[in-house]
Formats: C-alpha cells, structure tokens, sequence
C-alpha cells in the first residue's frame, strides 16, 4: 500500500501510465519520503526469509496430490553447496511420494517458454486487439451507456436527413432537440465512468505488451514480473506439467523431458534465445488469448 502511486493520482495498467488521472490523496514529495524509508528498511540485513525467493510459491502445485509445492533447500555434506528445490508440502510429512524439483530450472525454463510468444510480433498484434475490445467488459454500465449512445445518435442521424428533405416540423424538431440532450448526458456518464476504469487505446497494449521484452530475465525480480502477469497455476506430474495461463483456464501440457534435457543456461546464464531450433510449442493460446 505504500509503494502504490495511484495515491499521487498515477494509473497504472499493464506497463501504461497515465498522471493525474484519479484524485490524489497524499502530495508526491511524501510520497517520495516514504519511498526513500522503505529503501533504507529494504537494505537492513535479515529482512526477508529465503521463501521470498521462491517466485513459483502459490502458483506451483504437486500433480499427485493437489497440495501446493513450497521451498526446500539441503546442503552437499561434502562441498557445502546450497540445494533449492520445490517439495510437495505433504510429502515433507512423507504422505506423498511427489519428488522434489530444482528450484532455479523449473522457474527458468517457465520464464523463457513465456516470452517465447512475446517475441511473435503477430501474436502482440492479436493480444491488443482483443485486450482493446475484452477491457470494457471490465464494467458493466459503460457497454450499456455506449450502446445507448449508439441508439441516440442514429436516432438524430435519422431526424436530420428528414429535416434536410424539408420535413422540419415544430414536433420533429423539438424531438431533435430533446434527443439532443439525451446524448449529451450519456457522453457526460460515459466519460465519468471512463475516469474510474481509464480506457485504453489498442496501440497502449501493444506498447505494454512489447515492453514485456525489455525485462531483464536474467534477474529474479525480472522473472517475478513475468510469472506474476502471465501463470495462473502450474501442476507437476511424474512425467509432465500443465500450465495454466491467465487466459480462462487455457493450459499446456510439457514433458518433463523437455525440462530436464533444456539447455538454455550455460553457467547459470540464459543463453540467446532462438526460436528456431527450439523443440517447445509456441504458447500463442496465453494471457487474453481466447
């Protein structure tokens, strides 16, 4: 709540802003003061639990069971190495059989196959488009408002030609103007109701979605926006995933032989991504997408 800049009258919308489009309730330089706090508090040592670190956490769930996976970690009784793994919850009270799954891998390999489709510029161009057209169902009142708007203006429309074919009565007229008012108190209420669900152009969802390219996947904060915006839910099995994706339940099945045979990290580095001669199905039916 305190890192929210719609307090200072910003929008935010999937990677577009719009300034002082919503009243502010708190000036910008408190807000910047609280922001220069939280960053001193966010350097202090022991602030967070090394579950922050598991951005799969709520979202990844054991194919055997249905119980959700959450952070283990052991260390090599010879070199002293780390491990990090997702675990059944049911299975560290050795009630499932599920075994555990190599935490940097499997949130590595669910990054990339995600901004595989990101990087079809066809794709961007269908998920604006319906991105533009699903957004006003994110309100019940404007479609009907619009519509209403439809009506009156044809209903003008109609007035007027009948009126240049020189049938001005007093009664049509008076009917003209009184329609008249009606549309203007109509684009009065749809604009009122635009302010409290801002309306998008396609070409801002395009910008938002191609800016998902420029996030540094190499970071975890990066790999968080991504997973954050893009999976629903992830359920492991012995010998397969299904992913399921923002996109009313649309999913993908992957093999786990895929996983385990990726080869996009060398030395724990992404490698660069080529589309080409990679064997993973473009995930084209995600996010939006129906």
């Amino acid at each position: 709540m305190l890192s929210n800049r719609v307090y200072i009258g910003e929008y935010r919308h999937m990677g577009v802003v719009i300034k002082d489009s919503v009243p502010s309730i708190v000036s910008e330089e408190l807000f910047n003061s609280v922001q220069l706090e939280l960053a001193k508090n966010s350097k202090a040592p022991a602030r967070h639990t090394a579950d922050d670190d598991y951005i799969l956490t709520t979202k990844l769930f054991c194919g055997r069971c249905g119980a959700m996976m959450v952070a283990q970690a052991g260390t090599s009784g010879t070199k002293g190495v780390v491990y990090r793994y997702y675990a059944c919850v049911r299975q560290k009270k050795h009630k499932c059989e599920k075994k555990a799954v190599g935490k940097i891998k499997l949130e590595d390999f669910i990054v990339h196959k995600t901004m595989e489709f990101l990087k079809d510029d066809g794709v961007i161009e269908r998920l604006s488009e319906k991105l533009f057209e699903l957004q006003c169902t994110e309100s019940t009142l404007l479609p009907k408002l619009q519509e209403q708007l439809k009506q009156k203006e044809k209903e003008i429309e109609n007035i007027v030609n009948a009126v240049q074919k020189g049938y001005a009565t007093e009664i049509l007229l008076k009917r003209l103007s009184d329609l008249e008012t009606e549309q203007k108190e109509i684009t009065d209420a749809i604009a009122k109701e635009q302010l409290k669900t801002p309306i998008f152009t396609q070409g801002h969802f395009k910008m938002a979605l191609y800016n998902f390219r420029k996030i540094d996947i190499s970071t975890q904060d990066g790999k968080r926006k991504i997973i954050d915006t893009f999976i629903n839910s992830i359920y492991l099995y012995d010998d397969y995933m299904k992913i399921v994706y923002n996109a009313n339940g649309k999913e993908e099945i992957v093999s786990l032989e895929e996983l385990e045979s990726s080869t996009l990290f060398s030395n724990g580095a992404p490698k660069q991504f080529n589309p080409n001669r990679m064997c993973i199905r473009r995930l084209v039916r995600i996010y939006f997408y129906i």
